[in-house]
């Protein structure tokens, strides 16, 4: 998934659950920048000697660091691609560690972040939950690591409604097509959606979703594939991303309910009183996750919703906009200096959060069902 459904999607469904909107905001922030934390963000080394290291939760596309079996396991397995531990101790290691949406691994994974969320990390730590969870709808059947499991055979991809989309819709997804060759898509598109799948597979060796480019993460798309080894990328009735992607919002809404229970400071007394149940609301996400658009209007879209009070009694407020520089912004400023005390707490609760859930993970969850990444 992307910015849309990382931070837009999720503020409005916690906010729509029931949570006030300065946690919801950490909560979308942190769901967000588990996606940007990479390695470009400076470590602080201050003058008495303490020290702020970063956690590095993801790699730019074309980061050399993806090509590191290392840093797959400790980056992309706990963070993007969450095993979803295959059929059985029986199942090859490889196999076990393809996502699967909605998995038991990921039930208890969140149910652990509601578990620890009293910690003072607690906000952050449930959005890093969030978004681990949410990819497990957009990433299921792919694996964080480089592994024969990810490869696809090119000439199967097939966008079904692609007749639907607009000019700049065909361009925003890598294929530029004049009005005047739309009799022609299926038979000109094919060709630029081999290139692409073919040249991302090579480059990332295998991993992730990398051979079906950014098709996963997007809401509107109607698509399907075959893997290299014969299985199908989706059965047949499940080509629609935007009816994975509205189950996975119904599911993340049950879990800010629980957390709201769990945690009765974070409510929004105001609002619960008026809460809405998620059936409620369906339709209209639905909506917004099938309308045809870039990310900046994707965006909007969620924008214009939260703004018309049609999923949570906003008041008139919109959405706030994604701004990590208020966590990250003063770093240059203070590193080197006596100033330890000005790095943002939500910076750090996050990097708090996202090594306690990767231990976790790593460490616990995985090996209790007989997965030892590292």
């Amino acid at each position: 998934m992307q910015i849309d459904m990382h931070y837009h999607g999720t503020y409005v469904l916690a906010r729509a659950a029931g949570i006030n909107e300065s946690t919801a905001l950490i909560i979308a922030t942190a769901s967000q920048f588990v996606d940007d934390s990479v390695e470009t963000i400076q470590d602080c080394v201050f003058k008495d000697g303490s020290r702020l290291s970063q956690v590095v939760t993801a790699h730019h596309a074309l980061s050399i660091a993806n090509t590191s079996r290392d840093d797959q396991r400790s980056v992309w397995v706990p963070f993007h691609f969450l095993p979803g531990g295959g059929d059985g101790k029986g199942d090859p290691f490889e196999k076990r560690l393809i996502c699967r949406r909605d998995s038991r691994i990921a039930r208890q994974m969140f149910d652990n972040a509601i578990e620890c969320s009293g910690k003072e990390f607690g906000a952050e730590l449930i959005g890093i939950a969030a978004h681990v969870y949410a990819d497990t709808f957009s990433h299921c059947g792919f694996s964080g690591i480089s592994s024969k499991y990810n490869e696809i055979k090119n000439k199967s991809i097939n966008l079904i409604n692609m007749e639907e989309f607009p000019d700049h819709i065909k361009e925003y997804i890598g294929i530029k097509l004049k009005k005047k060759l739309l009799d022609r898509i299926s038979e000109l598109a094919k060709p630029v959606i081999r290139f692409f799948s073919f040249a991302a597979e090579n480059f990332s060796r295998g991993l992730g979703h990398g051979a079906v480019v950014s098709f996963p993460d997007i809401p509107f798309l109607k698509w399907n594939f075959i893997f290299e080894d014969g299985r199908p990328g989706y059965e047949a009735g499940d080509e629609d991303n935007s009816l994975r992607f509205l189950y996975g919002c119904g599911e993340l809404f049950k879990y800010f309910r629980k957390y709201v229970s769990v945690n009765p400071a974070v409510t929004d007394k105001a609002a619960v009183k008026n809460i809405k149940s998620f059936s409620v609301i369906k339709k209209d996400i639905l909506a917004i996750l099938s309308t045809p658009g870039n990310k900046d209007e994707r965006i909007k879209k969620w924008q214009e919703y939260y703004l018309q009070n049609r999923l949570i009694n906003s008041k008139g407020k919109t959405i706030p906009d994604y701004n990590i520089e208020k966590w990250t912004g003063n770093l240059k400023e203070i590193c080197g200096t006596n100033m330890r005390d000005a790095v943002n707490r939500n910076l750090y609760h996050f990097y708090q959060g996202a090594e306690f859930h990767r231990t976790y993970v790593l460490r616990e969850l995985l090996p209790e069902h007989g997965i030892f990444v590292i």
